[in-house]
């Protein structure tokens, strides 16, 4: 039995369900529903699905573009209106956290991480003891909790955190707990 082999029936059966979903939805929009106890929405949704979860599961294309795609159909079978189709991806929150992990995403890519790491480590009152770089990495976190969120400011921090205690050595396991439960 061989990959080739398996690729062609994956196709095959892809094709089939695919095929069963458009027959289904071409049926239903000339003859009606005939399933006793589904309206001919339900129907169309359950095509829809069929379409959906076969690509899925059985194409290599992204999930999400195959997802969109069966919100795109039940748009376009008058399932539900765009505004409730695609409702959640305009929520306020969803904004905030990408936001919040783009910025994590820039910080990294600026070195603006390694700098404040730096800078923490070479005030001198501040390396020379563990308690001023606790009290300073918590202002740090504190400072970006207030202009982002909670989630969205550890995204920010946590590399931060992270490459202090690789970098330094004179942390005990306890201390490193400590610092990263700050965050």
């Amino acid at each position: 039995y061989s990959i080739e082999k398996a690729v062609k029936v994956k196709d095959i059966f892809l094709f089939l369900l695919t095929l069963i979903s458009v027959v289904f939805l071409i049926k239903n929009q000339f003859l009606g529903s005939s399933i006793e106890g589904l309206t001919s929405s339900g129907e169309i949704l359950i095509s829809i699905l069929i379409f959906v979860i076969s690509w899925w599961i059985l194409s290599d294309k992204p999930m999400h573009v195959v997802g969109m795609l069966g919100l795109g159909f039940a748009v376009l079978f008058e399932l539900c209106s765009f505004s409730e189709a695609f409702q959640f991806f305009a929520n306020p929150l969803i904004f905030l956290f990408l936001g919040g992990f783009f910025f994590s995403i820039f910080i990294q890519k600026l070195s603006i991480d390694e700098k404040i790491i730096h800078l923490a480590l070479n005030i001198p009152f501040i390396a020379k003891d563990n308690r001023f770089m606790f009290l300073s990495l918590i202002l740090v976190t504190a400072f970006f909790s207030f202009w982002f969120s909670n989630t969205a400011t550890v995204a920010i921090v946590l590399p931060v955190i992270l490459k202090l205690i690789n970098h330094t050595k004179e942390l005990n396991s306890n201390q490193k707990a400590i610092l990263l439960m700050a965050i």
